[in-house]
C-alpha cells in the first residue's frame, strides 16, 4: 500500500470531487492533475461534479498552504463492497481483480468492464449489476428486458468476470427455507443478527358508513414464504456492517477517529494511511477465514456444510491492493 502525506490526500480529494472520471484513476493521476491546475482551482468550480464537496477540499488545500489549523475530513469509498465482500467469501481471483483487491496496476472500475463486455455505458449497467447480486432479477429484466439476448449477455458477463460472486450468491440462496419465520447467525464480534422473514398480506375492507365503499389494506407480516431473494442481501450486509464497527474499534486503539456512512470511510487526511491499513486487515482476516461456512451453518443447523476457498492465495494478494478504498 503506497502512503501519501496529508496534504497529498487533500489533492487526491480534490481531484475525486471534481470528478469526470478523475476518481477512477491511479493516485498519482490525481496528485498530478491537482498540481497541475493548483493556480486555478477555484475558477473549475463550477465544473465539479461535486460542487461543495471540492470547494471545501480547494479551502482545506489553501488553508495548508497558508499554516491555517483545519479541521478538514475527507473520505474514502470502498469500489464496489458488496461484490468486494462476495469475493472474499468465495476466494474468488476473477472478482477480487475487478474489484480492486487484487492489484492489476490500474483503479478497476467493474461498473466500466462489464458494461465495456456488453457495449453499453456505464451508468446503464450500475443499478442491475448493484442489485443482482443482492436477489433481484426485476432491475435486470427493466433494463434489459424479459428473455432478451441482452439479458442472456449480462448474465453470461457476471459468470465470466464476476464467477466467486455469482456462486456466492447461488449458495447463500439455497438455504432459503419455505418454512422459517426468521434467520439468526453470529458475527466474529458476537453481534447477533435476527433476521425476519415477511410476506405481504391484502385484505379488502368496507365501510358500512360510507355507503359499502370498499378499499384494500395491505400489510406487512412475519410470515414464512416459499421463495425469498433476501437472504444473500441480509448475509452480505451484516458482514459490511461487521467492517464498519471493527474498523472503528481498530482505528479507536490508534487514537485516530474514522466515520463511516455504509462503505464510504471518513477521517482527516493524516490519518488516511492508517484506515486504509486497518481496512485492508479486516478484509485479509475474513478472507482468511471461514465465515461464510459459519453462517450458513448457523442459518440452516447443518454443521456438514463446508464452503471452499476457489484461490487460497487471495489473502496474500489482498495485503498488497491499493485501490479497495479510494
Amino acid at each position: 500500500m503506497i502512503h501519501f502525506t496529508a496534504l497529498e490526500y487533500v489533492k487526491i480529494d480534490i481531484a475525486n470531487q471534481w470528478g469526470h472520471g478523475l476518481d477512477k484513476e491511479i493516485w498519482q493521476e490525481r496528485i498530478n492533475w491537482a498540481d497541475t491546475y493548483e493556480s486555478k482551482l477555484e475558477s473549475l468550480i463550477d465544473e465539479a461534479d461535486d460542487k461543495y464537496l471540492y470547494i471545501k477540499a480547494v479551502n482545506a488545500l489553501r488553508d495548508a498552504q497558508a499554516g491555517i489549523p483545519t479541521g478538514y475530513i475527507m473520505g474514502l469509498d470502498c469500489t464496489a463492497s458488496g461484490l468486494q465482500i462476495m469475493a472474499i467469501l468465495a476466494g474468488c481471483k476473477e472478482t477480487a481483480k475487478a474489484v480492486n483487491l487484487i492489484n492489476t496496476g490500474k483503479r478497476e472500475d467493474v461498473y466500466t468492464e462489464i458494461g465495456l463486455e456488453m457495449g453499453v455505458g456505464r451508468a446503464e449497467i450500475k443499478k442491475p449489476l448493484m442489485t443482482v447480486f443482492y436477489g433481484s432479477t426485476r432491475q435486470p429484466e427493466q433494463v434489459f428486458g424479459e428473455n432478451t439476448d441482452k439479458l442472456k449477455q449480462f448474465y453470461y458477463a457476471l459468470g465470466t468476470k464476476l464467477p466467486g460472486a455469482v456462486d456466492v450468491l447461488g449458495i447463500i440462496q439455497s438455504c432459503w427455507d419455505p418454512m422459517a419465520l426468521e434467520y439468526n447467525w453470529t458475527m466474529p464480534d458476537k453481534h447477533h443478527v435476527n433476521m425476519k422473514v415477511f410476506g405481504v398480506i391484502d385484505k379488502k375492507i368496507e365501510v358500512d358508513e360510507m355507503a359499502h365503499k370498499t378499499f384494500t389494506y395491505r400489510a406487512s407480516v412475519n410470515m414464512p414464504k416459499m421463495k425469498g431473494r433476501s437472504l444473500c442481501a441480509n448475509v452480505v450486509h451484516s458482514i459490511d456492517a461487521y467492517i464498519a464497527r471493527e474498523l472503528v474499534r481498530r482505528c479507536d486503539k490508534d487514537n485516530v477517529k474514522v466515520a463511516t456512512i455504509h462503505d464510504s470511510f471518513w477521517g482527516y487526511p493524516g490519518d488516511m494511511n492508517t484506515i486504509r491499513r486497518h481496512f485492508i486487515a479486516i478484509m485479509v482476516e475474513i478472507a482468511r477465514s471461514n465465515i461464510l461456512q459459519d453462517i450458513l451453518r448457523e442459518i440452516t443447523g447443518d454443521k456438514s456444510i463446508r464452503i471452499g476457498k476457489d484461490y487460497p492465495p487471495l489473502p496474500n494478494e489482498i495485503l498488497n491492493c491499493e485501490y479497495a478504498l479510494s
